[in-house]
């Protein structure tokens, strides 16, 4: 009886929702016919699509319609049983009847206003991205500033790593009202830490001779694992530089097969448009060549794995799905975002230990640091739920890491609100 009442009441759901886009679309198809052309290779978001030219009563129907679109995906989560079926609906009256070349998720509008983030183009490779925003650079200098200077005062050698972000052809270009501000926002992140003393990897200028676009998922915001790789031999070759002995050879891609899940990809962007306006791609799996035995704790299941790299780094779960937009193949990596991670390589005993404080670029480098060191610890700020003083009193490391970029430092709104308690390297 339950169930045929759920079913009942999603069946209700289901109609009034196809009726407001059926009416949605009758007025604004009225209100736009004959006035609509994209000239340029862009998207925005749906709620600002020409809002700006239309009659006072356009405006009306435009305003109506959004609100109602904007609520009803407000209130559908990627958790919701409807949100595949329905976000394909809205995509497919977008595309057929609006008109749009794209559309992007019509949730995270903050105070009516639409993050940059928030808008997915198309570069001029035909890959996704996304803007970043004209984030408070100082305020994160100074928190993760002060970090390093708290590690150098207890003699732990600190290094920080900044991934590059996804632009392609957009990296200074307007796109209507948006302005991406990577390229600035990045050398102002490197020129401050630099010159509060902390030892600084720009990957961004690293990659010079390599083209972006092999750099990156087409549909996702992240770089491949090929590409985590790479970053791991440009931080193999500082720490050697630094009084490490580390064999390179384990971040040479050839010290690795690459195999593709069965089933494609679609990104982090891809699911914000739909597979209605972007196709999947393959899905690379590195799997070593070497021999490799590590025991990993892994706090998102808080159970130590042990074995090869793949039977512990691997999420094999992340690949089985039925649907592209109920799936994140990008947490096959390491198990995708966590609080705690901690390796320990059977194989290494050099008794090193080597903190990492990241975010989700770092999840494609994990699995391959773990032949860096006997012991390499991961944290993430965003669950991690302990002290990170004591956990640095209790661990000791050798090296801390800190591996963000400009998207990562955006993430964190404490910074915003600067003080040394908001922010997220604040550990007492």
């Amino acid at each position: 009886m339950m169930k045929k009442s759920r079913n009942k009441v999603l069946s209700i759901i289901f109609c009034a929702f196809i009726t407001l886009w059926m009416i949605g679309t009758a007025l604004s198809f009225c209100s736009y016919l004959g006035e609509r052309t994209e000239s340029i290779n862009r998207w925005k978001a749906s709620t600002y699509y020409s809002f700006e030219n239309n009659t006072a009563e356009q405006r009306v129907h435009v305003s109506i319609i959004n609100r109602v679109q904007n609520k009803i995906e407000e209130l559908l989560t990627e958790d919701n049983l409807l949100y595949s079926r329905l976000i394909r609906i809205n995509r497919w009256f977008n595309k057929f009847c609006y008109n749009y070349n794209m559309t992007t998720s019509l949730n995270g509008t903050v105070n009516n206003n639409r993050k940059s983030q928030d808008v997915v183009v198309r570069n001029e490779t035909g890959q996704l991205t996304i803007f970043a925003d004209d984030v408070n650079i100082e305020s994160r200098v100074l928190a993760v500033s002060e970090f390093h200077q708290y590690l150098n005062s207890k003699g732990i050698k600190s290094i920080t790593i900044i991934t590059p972000f996804k632009t392609g052809a957009i990296s200074t270009d307007y796109f209507g009202v948006y302005k991406n501000f990577s390229s600035t926002k990045n050398d102002e992140l490197v020129s401050g830490m630099r010159d509060n003393g902390v030892e600084v990897i720009d990957l961004t200028t690293q990659m010079t001779d390599m083209q972006e676009d092999a750099l990156f998922f087409k549909s996702d915001h992240h770089w491949l694992p090929q590409s985590g790789l790479w970053a791991c031999s440009v931080l193999a070759d500082w720490m050697n530089e630094n009084g490490y002995s580390i064999d390179e050879s384990y971040f040479d891609l050839n010290s690795y097969s690459i195999e593709y899940a069965d089933n494609m990809f679609l990104g982090s962007l891809g699911r914000k448009v739909t597979d209605v306006y972007y196709s999947t791609e393959p899905f690379p799996i590195l799997i070593p060549e070497y021999e490799n035995e590590i025991s990993v704790f892994n706090s998102k299941l808080n159970t130590t794995l042990s074995g090869t790299i793949q039977n512990t780094m691997y999420d094999y779960s992340k690949l089985d799905y039925s649907d592209t937009l109920e799936s994140n193949m990008y947490d096959f990596y390491s198990y995708g975002n966590q609080g705690l991670v901690e390796i320990h390589n059977l194989k290494n005993h050099d008794n090193n230990k080597i903190l990492v404080i990241k975010e989700s670029f770092a999840n494609v480098m994990l699995p391959y640091m773990s032949n860096m060191s006997e012991y390499v610890s991961a944290i993430d700020l965003r669950s991690f739920d302990g002290s990170l003083k004591k956990y640095i009193e209790q661990y000791d490391p050798d090296l801390v890491i800190t591996i963000y970029g400009i998207s990562g430092y955006a993430d964190f709104e404490q910074f915003d609100n600067r003080s040394i308690v908001n922010s997220p390297f604040y550990f007492e």
